[in-house]
């Protein structure tokens, strides 16, 4: 998504759309001892270690 948006010049747009879903998502499941919010695997990804 990164990829497309950025070469379209609407990645920071999305970017915050996209975030606010995952943070949705976060909250409505819960993290397990196995598995992570997606959210910290993408903001590890963009190397925004305060917010992840």
């Amino acid at each position: 998504m990164r990829g497309a948006t950025q070469a379209a010049g609407d990645w920071p747009a999305e970017r915050e759309r996209a975030l606010a879903v995952l943070r949705a998502d976060a909250e409505a499941h819960p993290q397990t001892r196995y598995r992570g919010p997606v959210l910290v695997d993408v903001l590890l990804d963009d190397k925004d270690l305060d917010a992840a």
